[in-house]
């Protein structure tokens, strides 16, 4: 389940591989870099939308 309720961060969320979402831990994640980054957009896009910048 998706721990953000900022819409951009929950299309950031949804990108990321499951692996990396914590829904399936058998997934061999094949870019581990890419998806990383990903939830770090949907972190820093669910921080601006409380007015953390």
């Amino acid at each position: 389940m998706c721990p953000y309720s900022c819409s951009d961060a929950i299309r950031f969320w949804n990108k990321a591989c499951n692996f990396h979402r914590g829904t399936d831990i058998r997934h061999m994640c094949k870019n581990p870099p890419a998806c990383q980054r990903t939830l770090d957009k949907a972190f820093s896009a669910e921080m601006s939308s409380k007015g953390w910048e």
